[in-house]
């Protein structure tokens, strides 16, 4: 007696499997490239956020009638430093007038924020030229009444100076310039 197998015509082929795997593996070596720049993107986003709204919150208290301790604060500041991952927001205690700068041991740190997100401030620059106005510190002021801001370089309160910019630099060198303007627009 002859045995007859039966052979199903059901199912997939080597090559059909071997292309569905490939295919697999082209699309998640995309998403995962896609993904991996994204969130380098999202990081840097992040830290220019958290420097901008610090920015605002100094705005906003130096033109409100916040005070420290009970006493009255002439301004309100960002107090910057090339080559770290900290900023300062800081009280400006330089008498009724304030000095418009930051001065170590004289106004006081209402808060210290260090970036998180591995990035650090690579450079700051008065009017965007890094070459011929690289500082050291800068600082960002606000008093009342007055909104215009009062922009510091290394202690030097520069009226020349339209704009300071800090440059934040990524763990893979990405690089993103924070512009603040004397004039908000």
């Amino acid at each position: 007696m002859k045995m007859k197998m039966k052979t199903s015509k059901a199912g997939f082929s080597l090559v059909e499997v071997i292309v569905a795997v490939s295919v697999l593996v082209i699309t998640s070596t995309m998403m995962l490239t896609g993904y991996t720049q994204y969130r380098r993107n999202a990081t840097l986003k992040q830290t220019d956020e958290a420097i901008a709204m610090t920015i605002r919150q100094a705005q906003a208290y130096g033109l409100s009638t916040r005070t420290l301790y009970g006493i009255g604060v002439s301004g309100y500041g960002v107090h910057f430093i090339k080559s770290s991952a900290n900023y300062y927001l800081f009280a400006d205690n330089d008498g009724s007038a304030g000095n418009k700068k930051y001065d170590d041991g004289i106004d006081e740190i209402v808060n210290t924020y260090s970036i998180s997100t591995g990035d650090s401030i690579i450079d700051l620059c008065g009017d965007g030229d890094c070459i011929n106005n690289s500082l050291t510190t800068a600082d960002i002021v606000f008093t009342r009444p007055n909104p215009i801001v009062k922009l510091t370089g290394d202690g030097i309160l520069v009226p020349d100076f339209a704009s300071i910019h800090v440059i934040v630099q990524s763990l893979d060198g990405q690089t993103k310039t924070i512009k603040i303007y004397k004039f908000l627009l």
